[in-house]
């Protein structure tokens, strides 16, 4: 498991954000710091196939929750993001429920 010194929020009783660092321990947990914050980053790495027919052949889904922004959404709460396997092509749509009706 990776120790870092990652910030943590904790909000006091007045409602304002305070900051409190976890302090690192010895000279080995920087250095493993050191080495995560300067590795290379994989360009190339293995990714699993995906076998389809052609298009509109698999579709793949994902529902994005974005409640937190609904009031500057007009009070859209997710956004629907579809995807077609073969030619890559993406829909996305913004909706106001998750229901059947609304996804499908």
């Amino acid at each position: 498991k990776c120790k870092t010194n990652k910030s943590k929020f904790i909000k006091n009783p007045n409602e304002k954000p305070v900051i409190v660092k976890k302090e690192l321990k010895n000279k080995e947990e920087i250095e493993i710091e050191a080495r995560e914050i300067h590795a290379p980053v994989r360009k190339k790495f293995e990714k699993r196939k995906i076998i389809t027919l052609g298009i509109d052949d698999l579709w793949a889904a994902d529902l994005v929750i974005m409640s937190n922004y609904s009031d500057q959404n007009d009070g859209y709460k997710y956004m629907l993001n579809v995807i077609d396997t073969f030619s890559k092509y993406v829909w996305s749509r913004a909706i106001k429920r998750k229901n059947g009706k609304d996804v499908s």
